[in-house]
């Protein structure tokens, strides 16, 4: 169930990948750094490892970390944040369609839903926004020809909010009838080494969300939390 995010360290991973000591099955790829990591992709596809595609749409779109390698993203507007008009349908900027056809061309086999960050305090409509962004997407790689690959979906939310019953129930309806396969789950406000309280209470707010009825996977998380998850 162990998914690795590549990140900056392609170079560490690929020579430890290469000496037999990184078996690995899965692995995330961020849209920024995807050409710069063609090599060390191609030794994965070859062997049947999974490749999944973050957009980092979520990054794209705030203001304190659009700066930096993530504007290198292949859909990433040159000196501009995206917003909810870049996303709406027939946009010239076309961020779907871009997705879909760099997934198909580059051979994906899994491509996380373009969402972002639902405590955004500049934009509180994001989750209607993502919800037909993620059917846009998969009619985009079904155009392509790219019916073959799957979507996951990352909710990125707080963990107060998803803590929350009104606000965690709100989220998993709207996501009840999308075409994802497994559902990531990305939370500020952990911490690293969140308290046995704060512990508690999240693993019981992921026993809620197994109502979708789908695989969760924990994003960005590590420590003891992530040992007890």
């Amino acid at each position: 169930a162990h998914f690795i995010r590549i990140g900056e360290a392609h170079k560490k991973f690929g020579e430890l990948y290469a000496a037999g000591r990184l078996p690995i099955r899965r692995v995330v790829i961020e849209a920024s750094r995807f050409l710069f990591q063609r090599d060390f992709i191609a030794d994965l596809r070859r062997d049947g490892v999974e490749i999944v595609l973050d957009t980092q749409v979520a990054e794209l779109s705030a203001k304190a970390r659009f700066a930096g390698a993530v504007r290198n993203a292949p859909w990433a507007v040159p000196c501009e944040v995206l917003g909810p008009r870049h996303f709406a349908a027939h946009a010239s900027t076309d961020v779907i369609g871009q997705i879909a056809r760099f997934a198909v061309a580059q051979n994906i086999d899994t491509v996380l839903a373009p969402t972002h960050f639902l405590a955004d305090p500049d934009h509180a409509d994001w989750l209607s926004i993502d919800r037909a962004s993620c059917l846009a997407l998969r009619a985009a790689l079904d155009r392509e020809g790219g019916k073959h690959i799957a979507i996951d979906y990352p909710v990125i939310h707080s963990h107060v909010a998803i803590n929350d019953g009104s606000q965690r129930s709100e989220v998993m309806s709207a996501l009840n009838d999308l075409p994802f396969e497994n559902l990531w789950l990305r939370l500020s406000g952990l911490g690293h080494e969140a308290r046995p309280q704060t512990t508690r209470q999240f693993l019981l707010s992921l026993q809620g969300i197994h109502n979708l009825g789908c695989p969760i996977i924990i994003d960005h998380l590590d420590g003891l939390l992530g040992q007890a998850v």
